[in-house]
């Protein structure tokens, strides 16, 4: 299998789970507390601004790694139950026509 294809598929995987863990939470009702956070932008980037922005989200992929540690152990200290959250990210190139978004965004975000 080439790298490619390998790319395509675990493309479709990871959207159809975001599809379906995100339409799972808003059936159930669980899109409405103050720590949500969906977001999303289209922008126009040169070749440079798309190797640094999948720089940033593998940085940030990283500090949720640290961050999902950090809680266990407090959670195992605490003998509390973890609160299941489901986070991702994206970056890829746009499939439609139309204009990238000049630096607006939408997002949920309170802060």
């Amino acid at each position: 299998m080439d790298d490619a294809k390998t790319r395509q598929e675990i493309a479709a995987q990871a959207l159809n789970a975001i599809i379906a863990e995100g339409l799972a939470s808003l059936r159930a009702g669980k899109m409405n507390d103050d720590d949500l956070h969906l977001s999303w932008q289209v922008v126009s980037l040169d070749a440079q601004g798309r190797r640094e922005l999948a720089d940033y989200q593998l940085e940030s992929l990283e500090r949720t790694e640290d961050i999902r540690v950090a809680s266990e152990a407090r959670l195992r200290k605490s003998d509390e139950e973890g609160i299941p959250t489901f986070t991702g990210a994206f970056g890829f190139l746009r499939g439609r026509k139309g204009r990238a978004n000049s630096g607006g965004n939408r997002s949920t975000a309170s802060k």
